[in-house]
Protein backbone atom coordinates (compact mmCIF):
# COMPACT_ATOMS: atom_id res chain seq x y z
CA UNK A 1 0.00 0.00 0.00
CA UNK A 2 1.28 3.20 -0.83
CA UNK A 3 0.39 6.47 1.51
CA UNK A 4 2.50 9.44 1.50
CA UNK A 5 4.71 8.39 -1.01
CA UNK A 6 5.97 5.03 1.45
CA UNK A 7 5.61 2.06 1.13
CA UNK A 8 4.01 -0.34 3.54
CA UNK A 9 3.94 -3.87 3.41
CA UNK A 10 6.39 -6.58 1.81
CA UNK A 11 7.43 -6.42 -1.75
CA UNK A 12 6.35 -10.24 -2.03
CA UNK A 13 2.21 -8.73 -1.57
CA UNK A 14 2.77 -6.76 -4.34
CA UNK A 15 4.51 -9.14 -6.65
CA UNK A 16 1.61 -11.69 -5.34
CA UNK A 17 -1.41 -9.33 -6.47
CA UNK A 18 0.26 -8.51 -10.01
CA UNK A 19 0.83 -12.39 -10.73
CA UNK A 20 -3.23 -12.97 -9.59
CA UNK A 21 -3.73 -9.81 -12.41
CA UNK A 22 -1.89 -11.75 -15.08
CA UNK A 23 0.99 -9.25 -15.24
CA UNK A 24 3.88 -10.55 -13.10
CA UNK A 25 6.71 -7.89 -12.02
CA UNK A 26 9.77 -11.09 -11.43
CA UNK A 27 11.60 -10.69 -15.21
CA UNK A 28 11.66 -14.17 -15.67
CA UNK A 29 8.28 -14.49 -14.98
CA UNK A 30 7.33 -11.39 -17.28
CA UNK A 31 6.89 -13.34 -21.17
CA UNK A 32 4.49 -11.57 -22.94
CA UNK A 33 1.15 -14.09 -22.69
CA UNK A 34 -2.61 -13.32 -23.43
CA UNK A 35 -5.14 -14.14 -20.85
CA UNK A 36 -8.23 -15.98 -21.55
CA UNK A 37 -11.69 -13.83 -20.58
CA UNK A 38 -11.91 -13.84 -16.71
CA UNK A 39 -14.69 -15.15 -15.65
CA UNK A 40 -17.68 -13.38 -14.00
CA UNK A 41 -16.93 -11.83 -10.12
CA UNK A 42 -20.14 -12.94 -8.07
CA UNK A 43 -20.70 -11.45 -5.05
CA UNK A 44 -23.27 -11.12 -2.42
CA UNK A 45 -23.95 -7.88 -0.64
CA UNK A 46 -25.39 -8.54 2.49
CA UNK A 47 -26.29 -5.22 4.43
CA UNK A 48 -29.67 -3.92 6.52
CA UNK A 49 -29.31 -0.63 4.66
CA UNK A 50 -30.87 -0.89 1.54
CA UNK A 51 -29.28 2.35 0.26
CA UNK A 52 -25.65 0.74 0.73
CA UNK A 53 -26.75 -1.75 -1.24
CA UNK A 54 -27.96 -0.18 -3.78
CA UNK A 55 -24.71 1.60 -3.69
CA UNK A 56 -22.87 -1.63 -4.03
CA UNK A 57 -24.38 -2.58 -7.48
CA UNK A 58 -23.97 0.80 -8.71
CA UNK A 59 -20.35 0.65 -7.91
CA UNK A 60 -19.98 -2.60 -9.59
CA UNK A 61 -21.86 -1.88 -12.64
CA UNK A 62 -20.27 1.35 -13.06
CA UNK A 63 -16.74 0.53 -12.71
CA UNK A 64 -16.16 -2.71 -13.77
CA UNK A 65 -12.36 -2.78 -14.89
CA UNK A 66 -11.62 1.15 -14.75
CA UNK A 67 -10.36 0.91 -11.48
CA UNK A 68 -7.92 -1.73 -12.24
CA UNK A 69 -7.03 -0.69 -15.87
CA UNK A 70 -4.37 2.13 -14.71
CA UNK A 71 -2.30 -0.59 -11.93
CA UNK A 72 -1.85 -2.57 -14.99
CA UNK A 73 -0.78 0.42 -17.12
CA UNK A 74 1.64 1.62 -14.99
CA UNK A 75 3.48 -2.06 -15.22
CA UNK A 76 3.25 -1.91 -18.60
CA UNK A 77 0.63 -4.77 -19.40
CA UNK A 78 -0.12 -5.22 -22.80
CA UNK A 79 -3.81 -4.25 -24.35
CA UNK A 80 -4.70 -7.99 -24.88
CA UNK A 81 -4.09 -8.40 -20.97
CA UNK A 82 -6.59 -5.47 -19.88
CA UNK A 83 -9.57 -7.51 -20.42
CA UNK A 84 -12.53 -6.28 -19.09
CA UNK A 85 -14.12 -7.65 -15.66
CA UNK A 86 -17.93 -8.53 -15.20
CA UNK A 87 -19.04 -8.34 -12.16
CA UNK A 88 -22.91 -10.25 -10.73
CA UNK A 89 -23.78 -8.63 -7.54
CA UNK A 90 -26.55 -9.59 -5.62
CA UNK A 91 -28.09 -8.36 -2.38
CA UNK A 92 -29.86 -9.29 0.55
CA UNK A 93 -31.29 -7.22 3.72
CA UNK A 94 -29.70 -9.80 6.60
CA UNK A 95 -27.55 -12.30 8.11
CA UNK A 96 -29.84 -15.03 7.43
CA UNK A 97 -31.38 -14.60 4.42
CA UNK A 98 -27.70 -14.15 3.32
CA UNK A 99 -27.00 -17.83 4.10
CA UNK A 100 -30.30 -18.86 2.46
CA UNK A 101 -29.19 -17.27 -0.76
CA UNK A 102 -25.40 -18.89 -0.13
CA UNK A 103 -27.10 -22.09 0.40
CA UNK A 104 -29.18 -21.64 -2.61
CA UNK A 105 -26.26 -20.88 -5.29
CA UNK A 106 -24.12 -23.63 -3.85
CA UNK A 107 -26.94 -26.11 -4.59
CA UNK A 108 -27.43 -24.77 -8.61
CA UNK A 109 -23.37 -25.23 -8.43
CA UNK A 110 -23.34 -21.30 -8.79
CA UNK A 111 -20.70 -20.19 -5.85
CA UNK A 112 -20.15 -16.83 -4.78
CA UNK A 113 -16.42 -15.66 -4.81
CA UNK A 114 -16.80 -12.77 -2.02
CA UNK A 115 -19.38 -11.74 -0.17
CA UNK A 116 -19.70 -7.97 1.24
CA UNK A 117 -20.81 -8.07 4.57
CA UNK A 118 -22.03 -5.23 7.05
CA UNK A 119 -20.89 -5.68 10.83
CA UNK A 120 -23.26 -4.43 12.55
CA UNK A 121 -27.02 -5.19 11.18
CA UNK A 122 -29.88 -4.78 14.28
CA UNK A 123 -32.19 -7.04 14.64
CA UNK A 124 -30.61 -10.68 13.48
CA UNK A 125 -27.40 -11.92 13.14
CA UNK A 126 -24.52 -9.46 13.27
CA UNK A 127 -21.28 -9.81 10.28
CA UNK A 128 -19.07 -11.93 12.32
CA UNK A 129 -22.14 -14.52 13.51
CA UNK A 130 -23.07 -14.55 9.93
CA UNK A 131 -19.49 -14.91 8.02
CA UNK A 132 -19.35 -17.87 10.70
CA UNK A 133 -22.34 -19.46 9.49
CA UNK A 134 -21.81 -19.27 5.75
CA UNK A 135 -18.49 -20.61 6.24
CA UNK A 136 -19.88 -23.50 7.54
CA UNK A 137 -21.18 -24.27 4.71
CA UNK A 138 -18.41 -22.18 2.24
CA UNK A 139 -15.28 -22.56 3.51
CA UNK A 140 -13.43 -21.12 0.13
CA UNK A 141 -15.69 -17.49 0.00
CA UNK A 142 -13.84 -14.42 0.72
CA UNK A 143 -15.16 -12.27 2.78
CA UNK A 144 -14.73 -7.80 2.84
CA UNK A 145 -16.39 -6.72 6.19
CA UNK A 146 -17.07 -3.42 5.58
CA UNK A 147 -17.80 -1.33 8.61
CA UNK A 148 -17.23 1.96 10.57
CA UNK A 149 -16.68 0.00 13.56
CA UNK A 150 -14.25 -2.18 15.01
CA UNK A 151 -16.44 -4.18 17.28
CA UNK A 152 -14.23 -7.31 16.67
CA UNK A 153 -10.44 -7.58 16.59
CA UNK A 154 -8.54 -9.65 13.73
CA UNK A 155 -7.77 -12.20 16.08
CA UNK A 156 -11.15 -12.43 17.35
CA UNK A 157 -12.23 -12.88 13.61
CA UNK A 158 -10.06 -15.04 12.48
CA UNK A 159 -10.04 -17.24 15.17
CA UNK A 160 -13.85 -17.57 14.32
CA UNK A 161 -14.37 -17.55 10.45
CA UNK A 162 -10.27 -18.25 9.40
CA UNK A 163 -8.41 -16.70 6.34
CA UNK A 164 -9.48 -15.17 3.39
CA UNK A 165 -11.12 -11.66 4.89
CA UNK A 166 -10.26 -8.37 5.11
CA UNK A 167 -11.88 -5.20 7.32
CA UNK A 168 -12.52 -2.73 5.35
CA UNK A 169 -13.72 1.17 6.41
CA UNK A 170 -17.01 2.62 5.70
CA UNK A 171 -17.95 5.11 3.54
CA UNK A 172 -15.56 2.81 1.25
CA UNK A 173 -13.91 4.82 -2.08
CA UNK A 174 -15.29 3.29 -5.06
CA UNK A 175 -12.31 2.41 -6.63
CA UNK A 176 -10.48 0.71 -3.66
CA UNK A 177 -13.58 -1.14 -3.02
CA UNK A 178 -13.62 -2.43 -6.51
CA UNK A 179 -9.76 -2.96 -6.80
CA UNK A 180 -10.12 -5.00 -3.72
CA UNK A 181 -12.94 -7.08 -5.03
CA UNK A 182 -10.96 -7.85 -8.14
CA UNK A 183 -8.00 -8.90 -6.89
CA UNK A 184 -9.88 -11.13 -4.14
CA UNK A 185 -12.28 -12.39 -7.03
CA UNK A 186 -9.42 -13.70 -9.30
CA UNK A 187 -7.84 -15.07 -6.09
CA UNK A 188 -10.44 -17.12 -5.31
CA UNK A 189 -10.90 -18.10 -9.23
CA UNK A 190 -7.29 -19.12 -9.44
CA UNK A 191 -7.21 -21.58 -6.27
CA UNK A 192 -10.53 -23.51 -7.44
CA UNK A 193 -8.51 -24.25 -10.95
CA UNK A 194 -5.45 -25.13 -9.06
CA UNK A 195 -6.98 -26.66 -6.52
CA UNK A 196 -10.43 -28.42 -7.21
Amino acid sequence: MMENNRFHGGFHKVERVFDVLGAPLSPQKRERRILPPPETIRILAIDDDPEILYGYKHTFESHQQSAIQPLLEVFQASQEQLTQQAFEVDTVTGGESGLEKVKQELLANRPYSLLLLDMRMPGGWDGLKTARKIREIDPDVRIVILSAYRDYTLSKIREEIGGHFVLHHKPYVQDELVQLSTFMGLEWQQSRSCCG
